[in-house]
């Protein structure tokens, strides 16, 4: 779709008008017209900070009409009529280990086909309606499963209730349905507002999200765990507050603070490394304490402590998590990138100390409950949910960037980085103070991501390549292969 006609959607809609957009196979373009369409409805209601939970339950409801229709192009392709009891039954054993691969397979038979899948968008009422609509009609055998996992989910009160009662191989597990479910729970929308409508000739699943809603607390027995454990965080131990008073202190000379910051062998190490890094164009190698507070700064110096107090305490209380903390390092990286490639010097040492922490609460998390977290890791990275956290709070009842936000604010952080940290997964919702740091921690978090083959490119927030003019085209891609260059070269 064209640049002029998802602008002529997106006005069609703030004139109150119905939009539809029809398609036969589900791409990143369509994803991005979805987007654009769900940004515009909700603004237009004040309901950004639903965005995320919107494009994950239509996605799927979009996925879900597809893999139907994959099911019938298989039927086709293999000359079997669908709607021949023994047929489908014979077919559909041989059909079930291939589940999973079946919409990969037959995606370019999709492509221009006459099977079709389209979205309708409007308010009505106060109400903002979405409807998924195929040209199929659903057999016996796949309303009773439908219907199946719905009741499910109006039933159950987390997720993990009914996580091992869902796992169904024929049709790829079922779950995405269920997810809806409490996705609008958690949201305090009536789960009755997505309703299956099936006609002679198509299929619908209509969402009807009310004008006002407010959402709801879900506290799990393993979120009220977890923040037990958070208030029993130790703060920073004496050497490290002295440290930072030192900081603070104006009458303290640039030696005094070096003297000090050298008794600590690993603080000592990242202030040398961050004055050799990028951002500090000196012309030379900077080897000792003094030197790097002056290239610096004790802005940065005060960041740096703050990071080291907080590994001190994480590393001494939780298992250790290197992984974590590499995936830490790379996005910081990247920040500083961010920070120097956009002109954002200015809040460079913000942008690179949050890039640092952004993932405090997934350490915490890990050590809670490891065996849960990789199981909802799991889950994204096969759904390919744009928004990682909408598992974490359906399943725990909080996400790791909302209990990182936790801690931060238990350890007196300032304001920018709480916002980091908390805000890391859901840019929109950051102040405007803020903004520019929490999208800068966002997108090399994205990136990194991406690189960790948990996200694609397309997940990416329109409104912050925007901010970067990455936007459109090939801009971020290329953008990220210069990143990836020059850590590279600087690893060498």
């Amino acid at each position: 779709m064209e640049t002029k006609d998802l602008q002529f959607l997106v006005d069609q809609l703030q004139s109150q008008k119905e939009v539809e957009f029809t398609f036969t196979r589900f791409t990143e373009a369509n994803l991005v017209v979805l987007n654009a369409i769900l940004v515009k409805a909700l603004a237009m209601r004040d309901s950004l900070y639903v965005l995320n939970s919107m494009i994950t339950i239509v996605r799927e409801l979009v996925e879900n009409a597809q893999k139907a229709n994959a099911k019938r192009m298989l039927f086709r392709k293999l000359g079997k009529n669908i709607r021949n009891p023994d047929e489908y039954a014979q077919l559909m054993r041989e059909y079930e280990w291939k589940m999973k691969d079946i919409l990969r397979n037959f995606e370019s038979e999709l492509e221009g086909g006459d099977l079709y899948i389209s979205v309708i968008v409007r308010l009505e009422n106060g109400n903002l309606i979405v409807e998924v609509r195929n040209n199929i009609e659903l057999l016996d055998d796949e309303k009773n499963r439908i219907h199946l996992r719905l009741e499910l989910g109006h039933q159950s009160a987390h997720f993990l209730d009914i996580y091992s009662k869902i796992q169904d191989s024929r049709e790829g597990g079922g779950i995405g349905l269920v997810l809806i479910i409490f996705i609008l729970k958690n949201m305090g929308v009536d789960p009755s507002a997505l309703q299956l409508i099936a006609r002679d000739g198509w299929t619908c699943f209509q969402l009807r999200i009310p004008a006002h809603f407010k959402p709801i607390e879900i506290t799990t027995e393993i979120k009220r765990r977890i923040l037990y454990d958070v208030k029993g965080i130790p703060t920073f131990p004496e050497t490290i507050e002295k440290l930072l008073a030192l900081c603070d202190n104006e009458e303290a000379t640039i030696e005094m603070i070096a003297d000090e910051i050298e008794k600590d062998p690993a603080i000592t190490t990242d202030v040398v490394r961050l004055s050799n890094s990028a951002g500090f164009i000196t012309g030379k190698r900077i080897y000792n304490v003094a030197e790097a507070i002056k290239t610096i700064g004790l802005k940065n110096v005060r960041a740096l402590i703050l990071v080291s107090g907080a590994r001190k305490i994480i590393d001494s209380r939780y298992k250790k998590f290197e992984e974590i903390w590499e995936h830490c390092n790379k996005v910081s990286y990247y920040c500083r990138h961010l920070a120097h490639d956009y002109h954002l010097l200015s809040r460079f040492e913000n942008i690179a100390i949050a890039g640092l922490l952004h993932d405090l609460g997934m350490i915490v998390l890990q050590s809670v409950d490891i065996d849960l977290v990789k199981r909802i890791a799991t889950l994204t990275r096969d759904k390919k949910l744009i928004h990682s956290p909408i598992l974490e709070e359906e399943s725990l009842g909080i996400s790791h960037s909302a209990l990182g936000g936790h801690i931060a604010c238990r350890w007196n952080f300032p304001d920018y980085l709480i916002e980091a940290i908390q805000f890391h997964h859901s840019p929109l919702d950051a102040s405007e103070e803020f903004k520019d740091i929490v999208y800068a921690v966002y997108l090399a978090n994205m990136l990194v991501g991406i690189e960790e083959k948990k996200y694609e490119y397309y997940f990416i927030e329109n409104q912050v390549l925007k901010r970067f003019d990455l936007s459109g085209g090939q801009k971020i891609h290329e953008y990220h292969r210069k990143l990836k260059k020059a850590l590279k070269a600087e690893e060498k």
